[in-house]
């Protein structure tokens, strides 16, 4: 008896070995999936250096609290706020702490501090303001 089987070998056996293998096989395809993904991210944006930009705030607003699915159960998410930066005909969100979000308002024009992906035109916020 072969205690380390394959997922091929289940497949191969037949019957309930199968289903088995067939199981271990979406298990494998998953966690290999999820592993690239990680390494994507983390080779779009390892060493890239942060870039300071001067964007306009367009929109200004809070995120109400809401109630939503995380995990096991529902979780309230207090409210939250939150900024729409235009820079280069790009509009990103970006959620700043409480006494930086009082001292922009809509039209201002601001630095912002955004790191620049390796592939593809990926931009991130880091931080907004005077720094």
């Amino acid at each position: 008896m072969n205690i380390v089987a394959t997922t091929f070998e289940l497949v191969g056996r037949g019957g309930p070995s199968a289903v088995s293998g067939a199981l271990v096989l979406a298990a494998e395809c998953l966690i290999v999936l999820m592993v690239v993904l990680t390494v994507r991210r983390v080779l779009i944006f390892a060493g890239v250096k942060k870039v300071i930009v001067t964007g306009r705030v367009a929109r200004k607003w809070i995120l109400p609290e809401h109630r939503e699915w995380q995990g096991k159960a529902y979780v309230t998410v207090p409210a939250k706020n939150a900024l729409e930066v235009d820079f280069e005909n790009r509009l990103l969100q970006f959620f700043p702490v409480a006494w930086m979000y009082e001292r922009v308002s809509e039209g201002d024009e601001i630095d912002v501090a955004v790191q620049r992906g390796r592939f593809g035109d990926e931009i991130r916020i880091l931080d907004i303001g005077p720094f």
